[in-house]
């Protein structure tokens, strides 16, 4: 694995308590299959979100060069390759059809956390979970203002 192709994104109301390359060095613990590691939490319920709650994705390791292999997104510049892309099958796994007139699937409300809560759904040999240490970050005070967790 070459360091250019991963990568460790942060959103910005997270925030650091230690050394951020002891986060990078987490890279280290993945596995021939992974491609994302972030904190999860398989006791967290909320059908109206798909279950999406059930991670964080507020810090997440990404192994960009294993998304490229598995073609993450669907791309007109490759779709006769043979090889489908990853993301749309997973959604179509979890959300059902998209809506014929717009393209976008029902109710996948969360942004980024619901697209890789598909891609974890769907694939999960891809996923390691990242230790609760590394999420420290102000969402978990309210769950998207459902009240404290």
């Amino acid at each position: 694995m070459s360091e250019g192709a991963l990568s460790s994104l942060v959103h910005s109301h997270a925030f650091f308590t230690t050394d951020p390359l002891l986060l990078w060095r987490q890279f280290g613990t993945f596995n021939a299959t992974t491609a994302i590691a972030l904190p999860s939490h398989p006791e967290m319920f909320a059908p109206e979100w798909y279950d999406a709650n059930k991670i964080c994705s507020c810090v997440m390791l990404l192994d960009l060069e294993r998304f490229r292999t598995l073609r993450l997104m669907d791309s007109t510049h490759y779709r006769t390759a043979g090889l489908p892309a990853l993301a749309p099958a997973t959604f179509r796994a979890l959300f059902g059809e998209p809506d014929a007139a717009t393209g976008h699937f029902a109710d996948a409300a969360l942004g980024d956390q619901t697209f890789w809560w598909a891609i974890i759904q769907g694939r999960p040999e891809l996923f390691k979970h990242l230790h609760y240490d590394w999420e420290v970050s102000s969402c978990l005070v309210e769950m998207y203002g459902t009240g404290p967790i």
